[in-house]
């Protein structure tokens, strides 16, 4: 399965316990798609916390990203 997604961010924790995001950027489907692959290969290892898709995030928040 492949989908149409830019990859903006990884952001990787440090101090926090070892938590780290992705930011992805793409159509509301494709994105789906891209955070359900990852989500599946991460969920194997134990070591996905929580997954989450803001479909029409506010222009500042990519002011904040990039």
């Amino acid at each position: 399965m492949a989908a149409q997604v830019k990859l903006i961010e990884i952001r990787l924790g440090m101090g926090i316990g070892g938590k780290s995001y992705i930011t992805l950027t793409g159509d509301v489907s494709s994105v789906k798609a891209a955070v359900e692959v990852g989500a599946n290969a991460v969920t194997k290892t134990g070591m996905l916390l929580n997954k989450e898709i803001v479909a029409s995030p506010r222009k500042e928040v990519f002011n904040n990203l990039l």
